[in-house]
């Protein structure tokens, strides 16, 4: 018995690959890709042309490999770079769909419980106070009327319960915010 969903799957892909090589050869001329003691009329975009014209589709793959193995490597061709670590600062308060916790070991495994940012600008959206902080960070007041800040004010935002976040401005007040960007 077949699984759902697995008909027909790995030819498929491969009528894929046939097809869109059976059109890229012309893209393929470029200076360099012949392999190192072919003569120039033998280029490798013929060479595709004639795995192309295979009856099986066995048959069209294994050409296919034999002529990506005579490619040298290109210059990239090492170990894939990682991504850079994103800070924990820069990731503070947003939400995400992965868990909370990053796993042990990893570069970012560094939670923080709050950040120390200047407010560079003051907005105002459906009647609550955006912040936009120096590090980038945009913040929605979302409890306190009369919390009133400054552009140039030093504010706290750290962790509070369920998830939340709240902020402390220099006067000590305290007020319920989340993170837009």
């Amino acid at each position: 018995m077949k699984a759902v969903g697995a008909r027909g799957g790995k030819s498929r892909w491969r009528r894929a690959v046939a097809i869109h090589l059976l059109f890229a050869p012309e893209c393929l001329v470029v200076p360099g890709l012949v392999p190192a003691g072919e003569p120039e009329g033998n280029t490798l975009a013929d060479e595709v042309r004639v795995c192309a014209t295979l009856g099986s589709d066995s048959e069209r793959l294994l050409c296919y490999d034999r002529l990506a193995a005579t490619l040298a490597p290109g210059p990239d061709a090492g170990p894939a770079r990682e991504a850079a670590p994103v800070s924990a600062q820069r990731m503070f308060g947003l939400r995400r769909s992965a868990p909370e916790q990053p796993p042990a070991g990893s570069a970012h495994a560094v939670r923080l419980d709050s950040i120390t940012a200047r407010v560079s600008a003051l907005s105002v959206s459906g009647g609550s106070p955006v912040l936009e902080l120096d590090n980038g960070q945009v913040w929605r007041v979302l409890e306190g009327e009369q919390w009133l800040v400054r552009a140039g004010d030093a504010v706290v935002i750290s962790r509070a319960a369920f998830g939340s976040f709240r902020i402390r401005a220099p006067g000590g007040r305290v007020a319920k915010v989340e993170r837009l960007r």
